[in-house]
């Protein structure tokens, strides 16, 4: 053979030729590897809509030839194309048709095949958890293939059992894992060169140079210059344009922004030229990005209004996020304050943990901003001092969510913050979370510069009541040897925020009616009433209107209290909760205790979406807590959480939960103390609530029986 016919290169006009010729010859062995040739030449160039259309008619054929398990490993390539083209729901749809069948087969490598390419999709989208569940279920199939002698180096196999450990490196990155990512990556690595695997040492260079990127940009740009050159050397159009925007971003690291520009821009170019519409909107952000750093806001507009176009176009939760974050950042430099605002809102409905502390707190700046543009305080704000970052910090503002009951009541707290005039009652069982929405109302209000002031009615003995809600004048009884503020006069310009208000007594609900309808007090032994504006938010776990039946509330005073009212459901009633609240609490207790952030097993998830949670998220949260300091792996598994202490459900298993609100919570309350021998610490720590908690709901409660 000579030189020439040794260096020419394959066309499609070729494979179609072998094509045509295996048809003539009736030879389906050969037409089958002639259709496989044709697609992988134009997967390798992008053409995904002319691969697809002969993946169409291989599946056919396979099909009629009931060789199932090639029609299998035709639709799950066809899956892996629409995952290219953005197109999920087509890509979902086809790997889950291949897994059944192989599933069905029982065929162990091709099961593993489908799990990786579902959890690389769900990578890519940002639904970490479920592309981990992928990766790990893959990992018990991998080990199967090693354990039967199936698992050769250099198969196909081989190469996706290396892609597998490039995955979930990617993800222990994720969870700041620093050191247990490089080690995936680097073994795969090693298995894509053992393989002779060029597009999987690519892709593990690429992400081990992502692990380096926050400690040593210089490292990271060897890294992906290294994989740009395997890149280059097979023409993957791919990762050419991945790498391409990938080093464009290393450069913005270093504030080389003339040259990250460059990068980002010839990446964009790629895109359009090979059609990869998956990777626009990141593309267009991190353009936009850079413009905005150099202050050419214009442009920056231009390319995140696009980035945020394409995104909603495709349903890519993170890049819409960070977009509308982007733009309202720019309008806040422009003082467009009123668009920066109401950009920023739609940031906060894109986001799962909603209104943490640092949304909330942008909130606010931003409204005072828009405030401050349309009018002239009117007088200077007396109480700002009081209010420090530091005191914010320690009130732990953080509402996590992203529940459509959540979102509700959080849309319900963001009305009653444009109402500054208006009573608030928040109900809920113990430990939802009351307080914090109390605290979200006040501080996205026009009376965040001012107190709130958080009372718990139900701690306050009866002899003080009044002195301590009105305050008193010296002398005014025995041992009042100074003039005292009461609650109420406390919060003047601010929130009263009344906790458990049902515990009242009956004498002061009426003296409290009044001061809601005219914003006036006495102070004990004074004849001189004071003027107070002041905003009610009140707050209980029981149910008024019972108490209204029974005359312990006064039907006047509920009405008078509930203008609007926000119920925040049990955290067994949104499940979809438990997940980002678990994230959350990890990571702030790995912060606290100053340990890695561990990962947490699928069985864990699970295990909690069954278990009722009687103290709800409080309770959740003293879990988490003790589970992160009996850790000693890295890895929390649900043995750490005494899942099976589960007295609520297994009352409603026997028949017995079922009941007032009362007689619920004091069976809780009686099962706690039986399994923790009588001891009201441990029994308050099982339910999820404070000593003091315990202690005052036991008052009433004839525990005689359990000693």
């Amino acid at each position: 053979m000579n030189q020439q016919n040794i260096n020419k290169q394959p066309t499609l006009e070729s494979f179609e030729n072998e094509i045509t010729l295996a048809k003539r010859a009736k030879d389906n062995v050969r037409l089958t590897k002639a259709y496989d040739d044709i697609v992988i030449f134009l997967y390798r160039r992008s053409k995904n809509d002319e691969a697809i259309r002969y993946l169409d008619i291989n599946m056919e054929l396979q099909k009629q030839l009931g060789k199932m398990l090639k029609y299998a490993e035709v639709i799950l390539l066809r899956g892996k194309l629409y995952n290219r083209m953005g197109n999920f729901e087509m890509a979902f749809s086809d790997i889950d048709e291949a897994y059944a069948i192989y599933k069905q087969m029982n065929h162990l490598e091709g099961i593993s095949n489908a799990l990786i390419t579902r959890g690389a999709i769900n990578r890519f989208r940002g639904n970490h958890t479920e592309a981990l569940n992928c990766f790990m279920e893959a990992m018990e199939y991998f080990e199967r293939l090693r354990e039967k002698g199936m698992l050769v180096k250099g198969s196909s196999c081989f190469i996706d059992y290396g892609s597998t450990f490039e995955s979930l490196g990617v993800i222990y990155g994720i969870l700041n894992q620093v050191d247990k990512s490089r080690e995936h990556l680097t073994k795969a690595i090693e298995i894509m060169k053992e393989a002779g695997h060029d597009i999987g040492i690519i892709q593990g260079l690429n992400n081990l140079g992502v692990s380096y990127s926050q400690e040593d940009p210089r490292k990271t740009l060897e890294y992906y210059q290294e994989a740009l050159h395997y890149a280059e050397r097979i023409n993957d159009h791919t990762m050419i344009t991945v790498l391409t925007n990938n080093i464009g971003g290393v450069y913005e690291d270093l504030e080389d922004y003339p040259q990250a520009l460059k990068q980002y821009l010839q990446a964009q170019k790629l895109c359009h030229k090979f059609k990869f519409t998956r990777y626009l909107p990141v593309f267009h952000k991190h353009i936009g990005t850079v413009y905005k750093k150099i202050k050419d806001f214009e442009h920056a507009e231009r390319h995140l209004n696009q980035s945020l176009k394409l995104a909603l176009e495709i349903g890519e939760k993170d890049t819409i996020q960070e977009s509308y974050k982007l733009l309202s950042e720019i309008s806040e430099l422009q003082e467009d304050y009123s668009k920066a605002l109401d950009l920023y809102k739609q940031y906060v409905g894109y986001r799962e943990e909603t209104f943490s502390k640092d949304l909330t707190d942008k909130l606010t700046s931003l409204q005072q901003k828009f405030e401050q543009t349309n009018r002239e305080l009117q007088e200077t704000r007396k109480h700002n001092s009081l209010i420090s970052d530091a005191l914010k910090r320690s009130m732990k503002m953080n509402f996590i969510g992203c529940s459509q009951a959540i979102r509700q009541v959080l849309d319900l707290a963001m009305t009653a913050a444009s109402h500054p005039e208006t009573s608030v009652l928040i109900t809920g069982e113990s430990g939802t979370g009351k307080e914090i929405i109390a605290h979200i109302i006040h501080y996205a209000s026009k009376r965040k510069d001012y107190l709130i002031v958080p009372v718990n009615c139900s701690a306050i003995p009866d002899g003080l009541v009044e002195s301590e809600f009105f305050g008193h004048v010296k002398g005014a009884f025995t041992g009042a040897i100074t003039e005292k503020t009461g609650y109420i006069e406390e919060a003047n310009s601010g929130t009263l925020f009344l906790d458990e208000i049902a515990d009242t007594p009956p004498a002061l609900q009426a003296k409290f009616l009044r001061v809601l309808e005219n914003k006036r007090v006495k102070k004990v032994g004074s004849n001189q009433e004071i003027q107070i504006d002041f905003r009610l938010i009140a707050a209980t776990n029981k149910d008024i209107t019972r108490l209204i039946k029974d005359n312990i509330f006064r039907a006047d005073l509920l009405y008078r209290i509930n203008t609007i009212e926000i119920h925040i459901p049990p955290l067994r009633e949104r499940k979809d909760d438990i997940e980002p609240l678990l994230q959350f609490y990890i990571e702030d207790y790995a912060r606290i205790l100053r340990k890695p952030t561990p990962n947490y097993s699928p069985l864990l998830l699970e295990k909690l979406k069954a278990y009722h949670f009687p103290g709800n998220v409080r309770e959740l949260r003293n879990m988490v807590e003790k589970a992160m300091i009996m850790l000693k792996g890295d890895t929390l598994e649900p043995e750490l959480f005494n899942l099976e202490c589960a007295p609520a459900a297994e009352a409603e298993v026997q028949g017995t939960f079922f009941g007032t609100m009362e007689e619920m919570e004091k069976r809780l309350i009686l099962e706690a103390l039986r399994r923790t021998d009588n001891n009201q610490t441990n029994a308050a720590k099982l339910l999820g609530i404070s000593y003091s908690t315990i202690q005052r709901k036991l008052r009433g409660i004839d525990t005689s029986n359990l000693s």
